[in-house]
This record gives structure tokens, sequence and C-alpha cells, in this order.
């Protein structure tokens, strides 16, 4: 496989002790000139269309608690963490970030479930993809469920950094069977607005759970790290709408045999309005094309530093000094 992760670091945490997030790890700015997608070694972020935010981003370097989130729950024990270091914070048995020519990766275990996930954004449409690969290194089966958390901004950086509470007020979102999706969609405030739709699916077989509002996803006086999603064992509450504070959170259970392994991909992107959004999720549902979507992006990257006359290792270099920069 072109993408697998190489190590580069390693997070060892004493028992009892609350873990640290990678040091001045890499960073990858990942881009196709429509949608641009930051992405940091302790899994945290922000993601742009065309100027427009479709996620937040304050820009802090101590809470850095913001991007596209992914997490894991084992269904029996109600063990949970997340891909990325952040927001769950917590410590695993190995924690491996590797910059890859348009991709970042990230691979860890925990409690006998390996989980390497691999972000690259598309050439040819305004979408990134997570592919999370999970390999079950227990002696026992397994049910693992995936989750995920994309906070919603979907306006100007400059007008949603002024009052988010208020922009928030304008996000309107539905669920589409058919593409197993979420949209999300700014209601216009006069005639000349025109804001672009946000797109986020989770394909795959079996049965799709969602979550569009933030307060029954976190709870009340909960945050990111520990949200009642994961510590309660109870269904996504499947509410869309016009919900006071937005977010967009989709949910499969894999089951996994000693020994197995499965792999799964969300997408988030943005359109100019829902049919558009429909028919680049038609054509990146399948796992061949999300293959040849890394491998377009590999190349792609690779023609670019050819350009520049830059080596990976500089490339990578560049990526860490404009996120710290960030």
């Amino acid at each position: 496989m072109p993408h697998a992760v190489a190590p580069t670091h390693r997070a060892l945490e004493p028992p009892g002790r609350r873990p640290a997030p990678p040091a001045l790890a890499p960073a990858a700015l990942l881009s196709n000139g429509r949608l641009a997608t930051l992405v940091t070694a302790s899994g945290t972020g922000c993601t742009r269309f065309e100027g427009v935010a479709l996620t937040p981003w304050s820009a802090d370097p101590i809470e850095d608690r913001e991007g596209v989130f992914l997490y894991l729950r084992d269904r029996e024990s109600g063990a949970y963490w997340s891909l990325g270091w952040a927001p769950a914070g917590r410590g695993a048995e190995r924690y491996d970030v590797a910059w890859l020519p348009g991709a970042l990766a990230i691979a860890r275990m925990d409690h006998g479930i390996e989980a390497r996930l691999e972000a690259c954004v598309a050439p040819d449409a305004p979408l990134e993809i997570r592919r999370v690969t999970l390999r079950n290194h227990s002696g026992r089966a397994r049910r693992i469920e995936l989750t995920s958390c994309v906070e919603l901004a979907l306006d100007h950086p400059a007008a949603y950094a002024a009052h988010p509470a208020f922009s928030k007020l304008f996000v309107q979102t539905e669920f589409v069977p058919r593409q197993a999706a979420l949209l999300a969609r700014r209601r216009p405030r006069g005639a000349h607005e025109r804001h672009p739709c946000a797109f986020h699916a989770f394909p795959g077989p079996g049965a799709l759970e969602f979550e569009t509002d933030r307060l029954r996803f976190l709870g009340r006086g909960r945050d990111r790290g520990a949200p009642r999603a994961l510590t309660e064992p109870a269904p996504l509450s499947g509410a869309v709408g016009s919900v006071l504070d937005p977010v967009l959170s989709l949910r499969r259970t894999a089951s996994l045999e000693p020994g197995a392994e499965a792999s799964f991909a969300f997408l988030l992107g943005a359109a100019g309005d829902p049919a558009e959004a429909a028919r680049a999720l038609e054509v990146h549902a399948d796992a061949a094309c999300i293959q040849r979507v890394f491998e377009a992006a590999l190349e792609r990257e690779r023609e670019l530093l050819k350009r520049l006359e830059l080596t990976e290792s500089q490339a990578a270099a560049a990526d860490a000094l404009a996120a710290a920069m960030l």
C-alpha cells in the first residue's frame, strides 16, 4: 500500500499520567486550489473552501482542540479514544505520525485495536477524505463504534470570529439517506448573499446514526474530550433542521474478528448546491475510488515538489513551519 504509515515519533505514557500532545510534530497543509485543509499531528486543524471557513479555527496554541474529530468506542467495555491525540487527550500504547506527499497519517494502538488514519484532499473535487483502517490484535471478537464530529462555521472567517453564536443561528442541516450524508446550508439574510453548502458522508454497509445538534452530542457542561455521545451508550438522536449550535456527526459500528482488518472513509467537502454535493459523493462512494484519490493526491504533490525543486523532507519542514505560524 503506497500510503502505509512510516513511524516518525512515538509517544509512550506512564500509567496514571495525563499525556502531553506531540511536540512540534508534522503537520500537513492539503489543498487542491479550492478546498484547503490543515491537519496537525495532534489531529486538530481546519477546513476552508474558496475563502469560506467550513470549520472554526481560532489558532489557539494552548487549547488546540478544533478540527474534524473521529472517535472510537468499544461497545463492550465503553472505553473510547480519538484517532488523533486531540480531543480526548488519552495516551496510546503506540502513537506514530508521518507526513506524506499530499497526505498526513496517524497510527495508534489502544486496547488491542490498531487504528490508522490517513487524510488527503481530492485533486479534482472540493472534498477531503479521512480513511480509517482498524485491525483487531486482541484474541476476541470486537465491536467498535466509529463516530465523527465536525463543528460548523460555514461562514467567512472574520464574520464568524466576530460573533460565532449569531453566525450559527443561520445554519440549517438535513440528512440525505442515498449518500449516507449530512448537508448543511446557511440561510441567506439578503438576496445578495451566496454561501456554499457543506456535506459530510460516511459511506458503507449497515446502520448509520447521525446528529447535528452540538448540545446533544457534547452534553451540558462537557467538551469535545468527553462528549455525552461517547460516555453514554445511547444512539445519536438523528436531529436535523435549524439547530442553535450545529455539528455534523455520523456513526457506524464495525465488527472485527481476531486478526481481522476493515477500512472506512469519512468525507467532508463543499459545493455550490446540494445537487453538486450529491454528484461529488456519488463519484467517491466506494473503496476503489478512494484509493485512486489517495494515489492521485500523492502523484499531484510529487509533481508540484518537482516543479518547485523541493525534496519531500524540505516540503515536510515547510508544512510544519506553516502550521506553527497559523
